[in-house]
């Protein structure tokens, strides 16, 4: 059986973006983010990464937000999710290839 590691590694993290997304928007909520800047966030899961995407409109609030101004202090979010995320994301990846090891076993 041969099995694609990238394609069936992806779809298994792919399960992850829903909660990752509630929980990086509920971050930034409590890091004192708007509403508004907070409602394009979205956490996907490319072929090769784990990354936080947002709508161009809204860029430049994020960035803002997320890096500070001259005049105004960071709130990071993105910079603090992956260290508050990665024994979930290490989870997955354990999940993933037990399930593919059985699989090949079976």
């Amino acid at each position: 059986m041969k099995v694609s590691i990238s394609n069936s590694a992806v779809n298994e993290f792919r399960k992850l973006e829903p909660k990752l997304t509630r929980d990086i928007k509920t971050q930034a909520l409590r890091a004192g983010w708007s509403k508004d800047a907070v409602k394009s966030l979205k956490v996907k899961v490319l072929s090769d990464d784990i990354v936080v995407t947002y709508s161009a409109s809204d860029a430049e609030i994020i960035e803002n937000l997320e890096y500070g101004t001259r005049t105004t202090a960071p709130r990071a979010v993105f910079r603090t999710f992956n260290s508050k995320h990665s024994g979930e994301i290490v989870d997955a990846v354990e999940r993933w290839a037990m399930g593919t090891l059985a699989e090949r076993e079976g």
